[in-house]
């Protein structure tokens, strides 16, 4: 069995992987020195050898500022690995598919065209968790990210978003009438709106941003076949954008595995 680690720029994801299947999974709302501390703890408790550790994500580089990751680093040969490359094989494992364009959905959301045996980074967007957060921080004063989701479930994004209804009644395949034509589009100034609303909206923004880029990434590198993953990809919210965005383009597929978190974390144990 192998222990991968994930650290995030806000989160921490580990899994207990054993021939490729996750066995088990933790996630730590923590990063960077915080989550060393929590996994080294976690080393201890379970007595893992530093053979059986494979550490990924930016937060990689903080094994050097830890004694005990450190020493299991240069005595016990404790890996690390890219996460462009552990988040494309971890993504590809989850879905039995040979070749995809994954998107890792995080604090922003990053693009790479994975094959079994190549992986490359094709660009990426700041539009993602982070953004939620701070939108709904900004305009709902909420900053709980499951509270937001359960609020956005509860809204009505045509309240806040100008759909192609409102503003035309031309009615052909790719403008159908409740096809968003602006996010935000209705908000005027000194109108109250409610909070499960902003909430929608706010979502229906970041996920319908990241379904477009991805139908343009996949289309740019001959790919038709969409992996979400990451951290903010396990959404109702997300699934809901997706379907709605492959009415409009039937090519392409979007795919949400399950444990699609813990991609990055899964695809260092294999590397």
């Amino acid at each position: 069995m192998k222990l991968g680690i994930d650290i995030g720029s806000t989160n921490t994801k580990i899994v207990i992987a054993d021939n490729k299947k996750i066995i088990n999974k933790l996630f730590f709302y923590k990063s960077g020195i915080e989550s060393i501390n929590l996994i080294e703890h976690e080393f201890i408790y379970n007595k893992t050898s530093g053979r059986d550790i494979v550490i990924t994500g930016v937060g990689r580089s903080f094994i050097e500022t830890n004694q005990y990751l450190k020493n299991l680093k240069y005595n016990e040969g404790l890996k690390t690995v890219s996460e462009i490359d552990a988040t494309a094989t971890g993504a590809l494992n989850l879905t039995n598919l040979e070749h995809a364009l994954v998107v890792s959905c995080g604090t922003g959301t990053a693009f790479i065209h994975a094959k079994k045996d190549m992986s490359k980074h094709i660009g990426g967007s700041g539009v993602g968790g982070g953004t939620i957060l701070g939108l709904s921080n900004l305009l709902n004063h909420e900053g709980n990210i499951e509270k937001i989701k359960k609020s956005a479930m509860a809204g009505n994004t045509n309240n806040i978003d100008s759909i192609i209804g409102d503003i035309t009644q031309i009615n052909t395949n790719l403008l159908m009438p409740n096809v968003t034509a602006s996010n935000f589009g209705k908000v005027t100034n000194g109108r109250q709106y409610k909070k499960d609303d902003i909430s929608s909206a706010i979502l229906n923004l970041v996920y319908q941003t990241i379904a477009m880029l991805s139908v343009y990434a996949a289309r740019s590198v001959g790919e038709t076949d969409v992996i979400l993953v990451g951290a903010m990809s396990e959404s109702e919210y997300a699934r809901k954008v997706l379907m709605d965005v492959k009415l409009l383009h039937e090519d392409i597929n979007f795919y949400i595995p399950d444990d699609g978190i813990y991609a990055c974390a899964l695809g260092a144990t294999i590397l």
